[in-house]
Formats: C-alpha cells, sequence, structure tokens
C-alpha cells in the first residue's frame, strides 16, 4: 500500500497507487526479497515504517542493478506521489526504454529533494493505520503481469510461470494483513484529527460502526476492482486465475464477508476441477476452504462434505502427515466441536496432534495450535485437570519458540488463564489474564480486538474476586470499545453485556442487570435466532436475573422455552438438555422454598425425574 493510502487521505487515491504498488512487485521480483522488512511487525509500526523508511537501494543489493533500472523502480516507490509516473504505461515506456538501451525519462531525486521530503515526512502524524500492505489493487494484476514480463525478456521463458505463481502468493499474502478494526479506527482518528470542535465530532462519530465502515470500503474500492481486473486479464489462463479468485475469496472470509467470498471461491472451485482434477492440491484447498467458508454462515451440514472430501483426498493423495492433512485433521475437529460432537472431535484433534507432533517436531508453530486446540476441547469435555499439561507446554514452547509476545503465544497466555478460572484459581488466573492485557495493550494498542477480548474477561474476573467497581470500568471499556469497533450486536458485545449485567446484579442493581440481558437476549434473537444455543444461554441467563428480582412466573417461562429448544435441536439425551432439566428442578425447589404449599415440590421431583435412567426392568 502506497504511503498516501496509509493515511487515508481519500483525495490522494489514484492510479499513482498502482505505480507504487507495481514498483514495490518489480522490487520484490528483482531483489527477490520486501523492499520494506514488515513480517512480525505491529500494524500501526508496519504502517509507520511504510510511511517514513525508504527501502535499501537496489544497487545495493546488487551492482548489476546500478543505474536505470534502480532508477525507474525508486521514482515508481517514490513516497512522494507526485514525483512518482503518473500512469502504470508511463512506468512500462521507461523499462521499455531501459530494455531497448534508450534513455529514461526517470532521474534520480535531488540531495534538496530528498532532505525537504525527510523533513516533511517527519512532521506528518504517525497515527493508527488502516491496513498493512495491499498491493494489488484495480487492474494491478494484468499491470504487474505485463511489467514482470517486460523486466524479464532477458531472463529464460521457463522462469515465467514460477513468477505468475510469486504475484498470486505475494497478493494472498498481503490481502491477509487487512484488519478492519484498526483502519476503521483509522478513519475515526483521521476524521476527529480534521475536525476543530473534536469532543462535537466525538459525540457525532459515536454511534458510527466504523470497522463496518472499513469493511464496505474494502469490499467497493479494492477487493471488487481486483476481482474485475482478474476476469478481464487472466480469462485465457484458468489455473492462474482460480488461484487468485482463491485468495480474493480467503480475504473476504477474513474479514467474515461470507456472501462475497462465496461467489469468487465457487468460480475458483469450479475452475480447478475443470482444469486441475478433484484431487490437484489447489482444488482440494479451494474445497477445504468451501467447508471453512460454510462453518462461518453456521451452516455445518452443508459444510462437512467438503471437509471430508479434503481430508479423504489429502490423506490418500498427500498422505496422513503432510500438513494440508493436518490442517484438514483439525477443520473436521472444529466442525465436530461446534456441534457439541465433543466425542468425535477429540479423535480428529488427537490424530492431528499425534501426527503434527511426529511430521512437524514439537516446537513447530502448527504444532502448538493443535496442542491448545485439543487442551482447549477436553477442557470443554470437563477434563479440566487433564487439559492443564497441554496448555502449559504449548506455552512454554510458545514463549521460547515465537516469543514473549508472539500472537500465538498471547493466546496460549490467555487459555492458561481461563483454565486456571474455570479450576477456580483466580489469584493464578489473575496473573495471567494480566500478562494478556497489558502485552495486548502495548502491541495493538486500547482499541484491538484482541485487547478487549482481555480487557473483558479480566473484568469478568476481578467481579468474581469482589472487586466490582475495577470490573464494571473494565467491562464498560470492553463494551464500549466493542460497540464502536463492531457495533452492539457482535458476539463479542454481547458478551461483554453479559458480564457488566452480572457486575450489576452483584451490585444489587438488578434493574440495570435486567435490562442489559433483555438487551443481549432481543439482540440475539434477531441476528442468531430462537434456535441458536447462544440464544438459548441467554434466554437462561434472564431468567436467572428473573429470579433475583423474585419474579418467578417471568423466569419460569424463560426457562421452559430454553429446555424445549434445547431438546427439539439437541435431542433429550444430550448434556446441555439434561443441564437445563437440572436447573429447572432446581429453579422449581427454590420457588418452593419461597411459597411453600403451592406445589413447586411437586415439580421439582417431575424434573428431577427426567435426569434418571429409565427402568429396564419393568414390564
Amino acid at each position: 500500500m502506497s504511503p498516501e493510502q496509509i493515511a487515508g487521505r481519500s483525495d490522494d487515491l489514484d492510479t499513482r497507487c498502482d505505480v507504487y504498488a507495481l514498483g514495490a512487485i518489480l522490487y520484490r521480483l528483482l531483489a527477490e526479497r520486501d523492499p520494506l522488512e514488515l513480517a512480525g511487525l505491529p500494524i500501526t509500526e508496519a504502517a509507520r515504517v511504510i510511511k517514513e523508511q525508504e527501502p535499501q537501494s537496489l544497487s545495493a543489493i546488487d551492482a548489476s542493478y546500478r543505474g536505470d533500472i534502480a532508477t525507474i523502480v525508486s521514482k515508481a516507490m517514490d513516497k512522494d506521489r507526485e514525483r512518482r509516473y503518473a500512469s502504470a504505461g508511463l512506468l512500462a515506456e521507461d523499462l521499455r526504454r531501459y530494455l531497448r538501451d534508450e534513455p529514461i525519462a526517470a532521474r534520480p531525486a535531488s540531495a534538496f529533494y530528498q532532505l525537504n521530503k525527510f523533513a516533511k515526512r517527519n512532521k506528518m502524524l504517525v497515527g493508527a493505520a488502516a491496513v498493512a500492505v495491499v498491493l494489488l489493487i484495480g487492474g494491478l494484476a494484468g499491470t504487474s503481469y505485463g511489467l514482470i514480463n517486460a523486466t524479464n525478456e532477458r531472463k529464460r521463458a521457463d522462469q515465467r510461470a514460477e513468477e505468475l505463481q510469486l504475484v498470486a502468493k505475494f497478493q494472498s499474502e498481503q490481502l491477509q494483513l487487512i484488519d478492519p478494526s484498526i483502519m476503521g479506527e483509522g478513519m475515526r482518528a483521521s476524521i476527529l484529527e480534521a475536525i476543530d470542535d473534536r469532543e462535537a465530532a466525538q459525540t457525532t462519530l459515536a454511534p458510527v460502526n466504523f470497522t463496518n465502515v472499513a469493511v464496505e470500503a474494502l469490499g467497493e474500492n479494492i477487493f471488487q476492482q481486483t476481482l474485475e481486473a482478474i476476469d478481464t486479464q487472466f480469462a485465457d489462463q484458468p489455473v492462474l486465475q482460480a488461484r487468485l479468485l482463491h485468495s480474493v475469496a480467503e480475504s473476504f472470509a477474513a474479514l467474515d464477508m461470507y456472501e462475497e467470498a462465496s461467489e469468487p471461491l465457487g468460480r475458483a472451485l469450479a475452475i480447478q476441477r475443470r482444469e486441475l482434477g478433484d484431487e490437484h492440491e489447489d482444488t482440494l484447498a479451494s474445497i477445504s476452504s468451501t467447508g471453512w467458508l460454510l462453518i462461518g454462515e453456521g451452516l455445518f451440514d452443508e459444510a462437512e462434505p467438503y471437509l471430508l472430501e479434503a481430508l479423504e483426498a489429502r490423506r490418500r493423495v498427500l498422505g496422513p502427515e503432510h500438513i494440508d492433512t493436518l490442517e484438514s485433521l483439525g477443520n473436521m475437529g472444529a466442525l465436530c466441536r461446534w456441534r457439541r460432537k465433543y466425542d468425535e472431535s477429540e479423535v480428529y484433534y488427537k490424530e492431528r496432534l499425534d501426527s503434527s507432533q511426529r511430521a512437524l517436531g514439537k516446537e513447530h508453530p502448527d504444532t502448538l495450535i493443535a496442542m491448545s486446540d485439543y487442551g482447549s476441547l477436553i477442557q470443554a469435555m470437563g477434563r479440566v485437570e487433564e487439559a492443564e499439561p497441554y496448555y502449559q507446554e504449548a506455552l512454554e514452547l510458545s514463549k521460547r519458540v515465537l516469543g514473549e509476545t508472539h500472537p500465538d503465544t498471547l493466546v496460549s497466555i490467555n487459555n492458561m488463564g481461563v483454565l486456571l478460572y474455570k479450576q477456580g484459581r483466580y489469584d493464578e488466573a489473575e496473573e495471567y489474564y494480566r500478562e494478556s492485557l497489558a502485552a495486548c495493550r502495548h502491541l495493538f494498542g486500547d482499541a484491538h480486538p484482541d485487547t478487549l477480548i482481555s480487557i473483558s474477561n479480566l473484568g469478568q474476573l476481578v467481579g468474581i474476586q469482589g472487586d466490582l467497581a475495577e470490573a464494571e470500568s473494565l467491562l464498560q471499556e470492553a463494551v464500549d470499545g466493542f460497540t464502536l469497533a463492531f457495533g452492539r450486536d457482535h458476539p463479542d458485545t454481547l458478551k461483554s453485556l453479559g458480564k457488566l449485567s452480572t457486575v450489576f446484579r452483584d451490585q444489587d442493581d438488578h434493574a440495570r442487570s435486567v435490562a442489559l440481558r433483555q438487551e443481549v437476549l432481543e439482540r440475539r434473537r434477531r441476528v442468531l435466532g430462537n434456535d441458536h444455543f447462544d440464544t438459548v444461554l441467554a434466554m437462561d441467563s434472564l431468567a436467572m436475573a428473573f429470579v433475583s428480582q423474585e419474579k418467578m412466573i417471568e423466569a419460569e417461562s424463560l426457562f421452559l422455552a430454553a429446555h424445549e429448544t434445547t431438546t427439539r435441536t439437541l435431542g433429550e439425551a444430550h448434556d446441555e438438555t439434561l443441564f437445563a432439566v437440572d436447573r429447572i428442578a432446581k429453579f422449581y425447589d427454590s420457588w418452593h422454598e419461597d411459597e411453600p404449599g403451592r406445589g413447586y415440590d411437586v415439580k421439582a421431583a417431575e424434573w428431577r425425574g427426567k435426569l434418571e435412567p429409565p427402568d429396564d426392568t419393568a414390564e
């Protein structure tokens, strides 16, 4: 992405952004490395580097590039858009002059200009950035191919296919660096910076969901243009076209834009089945992604055939310990877990972990993820003590191999905190929660989703420990942050609202507690539907709040409705159904204690009888 895109200056966005991106790709092909070292950097630091740091000269990397070719690349990537080529055509023309040994139009920047540019650059605000490095926008894919072809006329023709694959890989990697929450926060900060009355502007902008705005802008201004370029420029190269379509679809999916992802991914898969066959690695990757996309949409039954097809074919073609096969095992494990088929999930997760340890070694990042996933599953199955050594080993290895502040390490830190929390070891859990939160604030800032999740977790924990003032402050911060970033209906916003309602209950502020739980239930019903398990949990939560207010009739209605939904969707023998039965029995016990002689003890006994196994000896 060009510096003006990073700065969010929409008026400056034109074809010179494409020229900058083309220069970056040409640099990568000639130098065999990226122009700037961005790997592992937080988004905001990556943005600062793009805006301030100059790439190392090509001539310093390889003396054979000294002269015109280095000057051409430097002009294409000049941070001052006014000094770049005005169009990709002018850049291509200068390349043709270079290849014909004619004088080029580009000239090196003067010393005075370099000094002036440095001074201006260091006056610019380096605030929250939108996106890290998106180098493929409208028309870029096709122009990139022409550029690669022109600059490699002196090389052997059999390198061209490999270079095209490099473009596709490069596109996929760069698109996956997009973080719409940070992009949205950058938009908001830029708007506030441009307005004199910041206080009034903050009030006006408070209801605006800038993450959604950023996602829409990405879809319209980057992804749609990219798709049009792919269709136009690669119609006669279907295999490469399919790979590019696949990478765009995955970028859509990473932003939860599942409907938008479906069409390009479906086209990619159809092309690959036709051109490459059902068992080619690219085809299997699209089959697997299709299943994962359907999971994201909550269509578990539709997802299963795709995920199973990918797993079975990868086992057969690539072998049981290939990294793609391990990915498919993890996908099937996740699918079964989401469907609450924990025993089946464990089979997949355990095979994946054992195979990963054999094939990749214990310290491989994929093995560490498999270790954490398996620990998380058996914790969810109630085997908390058994999960602890998996979490502990994953954390120790992550800190040693990946570093204290790597995102996967932070996940392991948080996992340990959650595990200790589940065990009731609150003081130990608090140490991990605070460590996770401090690292997230330092790496990502206060508004990043990972930071907000850590804030929410810590708020819930300190509330349980009795520090209700800090709990309220933390959870309100989390609610405000999630609302600003994602809107009021987002699952993380609603989870934090639920936790905040518990704090209000513990403060004996039952009116606010019930109001929040009613809001959560209303929003879950509207977004997820009445039958979604999160909606059922919200019904139970509100029912318990009504019990605290001694509104037993309202509570009874919700408990019974939750049980009916659970029985209908999961079956009478499912653990969640049995938990619902037990809750109802205890509810009637409690009601009987408050109002004896009203028959609630009889109802409690009837419900408790549903927990007993049938008498097989009866005639």
